[in-house]
């Protein structure tokens, strides 16, 4: 098994495209390393992480905002046991640390 997964055309990435995409708009899929998370950045300014596989368009996501343009390339960092995500912004020209937090019961629901 290979430690990540970037490639966004795949079974286990199929459901992180939105209604009526054109496959454009997701620019950049990652797997955690423990196969728990699925990072994607896409054209409106967000990264989205999702429970791994990632099998249909209406699973839930948690989305992230802080970029102002697309977001290019999105990656998970393992930092001593931390999964964090690293994500680099278009034309903003941002780079931008995650770090994992857990949701409160209010985010969940």
């Amino acid at each position: 098994m290979w430690n990540t997964s970037t490639c966004k055309l795949g079974w286990e990435v199929m459901g992180v495209f939105p209604h009526g995409a054109d496959g454009s708009d997701i620019n950049c899929v990652d797997a955690s390393s423990d196969r728990r998370y699925v990072v994607a950045g896409d054209d409106f300014s967000t990264i989205c992480i999702y429970n791994f596989p990632v099998l249909k368009n209406s699973q839930p996501c948690r989305r992230l905002t802080g970029h102002s343009e697309h977001v290019p390339k999105a990656r998970f960092y393992d930092d001593n046991g931390d999964n964090m995500i690293i994500s680099i912004g278009g034309n903003d020209r941002t780079i931008i640390q995650w770090k994992e937090i857990p949701q409160s019961e209010e985010e969940k629901q």
